[in-house]
This record gives structure tokens, C-alpha cells and sequence, in this order.
């Protein structure tokens, strides 16, 4: 497992400019294989106040999919304990979207 201090400080710009600063601060956010996915989020058994987002490293070169993941995860961490990808969730994903979140980072393909 890797931390890296570039994705922990796109965690925090982004909580800062797209979650008014309401997630925790004090996030292990790191590169470490993750099965089946591309991302996850969990809470620590030994801290259940803290969390781990993790990054698959598979991801470490395209900063624009990295990106993409940590929002997606951070979405997660502000919804917690909610882990589904349901009704609420996709509210969330559409307000950052329409706050211009994914600005630059999605591409259009035609």
C-alpha cells in the first residue's frame, strides 16, 4: 500500500470545493489493489470514526480516472453509512456534476 500525497491533497481541495469541507479530515487515502473495482471506502475496525479510501494503483497513471474514483469514493464517505449506489447516491453524483466537479476530467467521445 502506498500513500501518496497527491491524491490525499485532491481529497482535500475537493472536500473543501465540492463538499463545503464536511467530510473528515483525517482520511488514509492511498493507492492499494482493490478487488473488483476500481475504488472503495471502509471505516477502520480498530477506529470506526476513521476512514481508508483506496485507489487501485492500476489507476495511478490516468490522474483523470484517479480523479473520477476519488469523488466517487468521497460520495461514499458522505453518504456513510449508506454504500449503495441507489436514489441517493446518484443525487449526490448529479450536484457535483451540475457544480462542475467532473469539469475536465471526463471527455466526450463521438
Amino acid at each position: 500500500m502506498l500513500c501518496d500525497r497527491r491524491i490525499t491533497n485532491w481529497y482535500r481541495v475537493y472536500n473543501e470545493r465540492w463538499f463545503n469541507g464536511e467530510l473528515p479530515e483525517d482520511v488514509d487515502v492511498l493507492w492499494a489493489p482493490v478487488k473488483g473495482c476500481c475504488a472503495d471506502v471502509d471505516v477502520l475496525y480498530s477506529d470506526p470514526e476513521s476512514y481508508i479510501l483506496r485507489i487501485n494503483p492500476a489507476f495511478a497513471l490516468d490522474k483523470n480516472i484517479a480523479r473520477i474514483n476519488l469523488i466517487h469514493e468521497q460520495v461514499h464517505i458522505k453518504l456513510w453509512p449508506y454504500k449503495k449506489h441507489g436514489p441517493r447516491f446518484h443525487t449526490e453524483i448529479q450536484r457535483l456534476a451540475a457544480l462542475g466537479a467532473y469539469r475536465g476530467l471526463l471527455l466526450s467521445r463521438g
